[in-house]
């Protein structure tokens, strides 16, 4: 995996770009596999501080997988949308953002016919840590992700987590997740 970001901090206005390369190899025979691609992944952020604690902004991405088996699609993907960040003190920040996302795919598989995917994404964050030594996150969204068994899996979820920090060094966590979709 190579990882690249760059911001430049204008005062108010804040722009981000970001490159992010993987090679997956599959372990496990189980997969025979089928999950051997290499991918190239880009975006890029315009955020503007509108008050000390809210920036608000544009968002895109890009992404390109290319399979090395005839089992799963090569594909292209793109999103664009809004987010936006509150974060009025150290102990409080919630992130949200929304937009559209298209999936345009090759047909490269021997066993897996496929079709173009135009969706949506959304995704509310909430981080807070009311004491020294308790923290929790909630994630709710809807996203689309790579499938395993198919090119893509539209997704809806819900993330809790909770950490205790028992000593100076020592947290505990507890998490739960739910997950509904569907495989296309």
């Amino acid at each position: 995996v190579v990882c690249s970001t760059a911001l430049w901090d204008l005062n108010r206005l804040t722009l981000t770009a970001g490159y992010d390369h993987a090679n997956v190899w599959s372990t496990s025979q189980s997969f025979t596999n089928s999950e051997d691609h290499a991918s190239e992944q880009l975006f890029a952020r315009a955020g503007y501080q509108i008050h000390t604690a809210l920036t608000a902004g544009l968002e895109a991405s890009a992404g390109y997988s290319r399979y090395d088996q005839a089992i799963l699609n090569d594909n292209a993907n793109y999103s664009a949308g809004l987010y936006a960040d509150w974060q009025p003190g150290q102990a409080f920040h919630v992130q949200i953002r929304g937009g559209d996302a298209i999936s345009r795919f090759q047909q490269t598989s021997t066993s897996i016919q496929t079709a173009d995917l135009n969706s949506w994404y959304f995704g509310l964050t909430i981080d807070h840590q009311p004491t020294e030594s308790l923290s929790y996150n909630l994630a709710i969204g809807h996203e689309i992700q790579p499938g395993i068994q198919a090119d893509v899996i539209e997704d809806s979820y819900c993330r809790l987590g909770l950490q205790w920090k028992i000593l100076k060094d020592l947290t505990f966590g507890t998490d739960a997740s739910y997950t509904h979709g569907n495989q296309g």
